[in-house]
């Protein structure tokens, strides 16, 4: 019934990783299709890590076809996306969501959203892991998690999320495909969850330290 009302939806009852999904269906998809799960077993992660998807984690991915490679910061723009929606269906949050370099949204601090996004052939396939109804058992055991319910009292359904989080990312890609990256410096620098704090960056040669700006 979603997938007849919501063409651009590909719902899934239970998925290992919804990017995976996008990848081995390439033909099935186009720009703008959106694969949902309520259930994802195997979700990824940046550099092959796991993305843990607790019930109450909004997991899906986007297809977008009208970009050419990955540009630098784009992950940092899906974020901006992200908050946007928030920010936009939950008031009450404003000026509390900032960015950690590279694919993470914070809320106060702590993780509430993650992004990945890999190519395939000639698209971008983009995945969400979105906290909005997860109870963590122990959150400082999976770096310190937080969910959206736990700072307001009515959450959007998952549903409403994801139409948001498509029209907005479309709405921002098509800005990007205009104008570029520098289009969003202003919203970056504001959203900048690293600005003024200690850094840490492992190489395989050393270890960088440094204060972000």
């Amino acid at each position: 019934l979603l997938n007849r009302q919501y063409p651009w939806l590909k719902f899934l009852p239970t998925c290992g990783s919804t990017n995976t999904w996008a990848n081995e269906h390439h033909s099935a998809l186009t720009h703008g299709d959106v694969v949902f799960t309520p259930q994802q077993t195997a979700g990824k992660g940046q550099q092959g890590k796991i993305w843990v998807s607790p019930p109450g984690c909004l997991t899906a991915s986007l297809v977008l076809d009208e970009i050419t490679g990955i540009p630098v910061g784009f992950t940092l723009v899906v974020g901006l996306a992200i908050i946007e929606v928030i920010e936009e269906l939950l008031p009450e949050l404003r000026h509390q969501l900032q960015l950690k370099w590279v694919n993470d949204v914070w809320l106060r601090g702590r993780k509430v959203a993650g992004i990945l996004c890999e190519r395939t052939g000639d698209r971008i396939i983009v995945g969400i892991g979105l906290n909005h109804r997860v109870t963590f058992v122990d959150p400082t055991s999976i770096g310190s998690p937080i969910s959206l319910h736990e700072w307001v009292t009515q959450v959007p359904d998952e549903l409403t999320l994801l139409v948001h989080i498509r029209q907005t990312l479309l709405k921002f890609v098509d800005r990007l495909i205009c104008k570029g990256l520098s289009e969003f410096v202003t919203e970056l620098n504001n959203r900048d969850g690293l600005m003024g704090h200690k850094i840490q960056v492992e190489t395989e040669q050393c270890l960088i330290t440094g204060e972000g700006m």
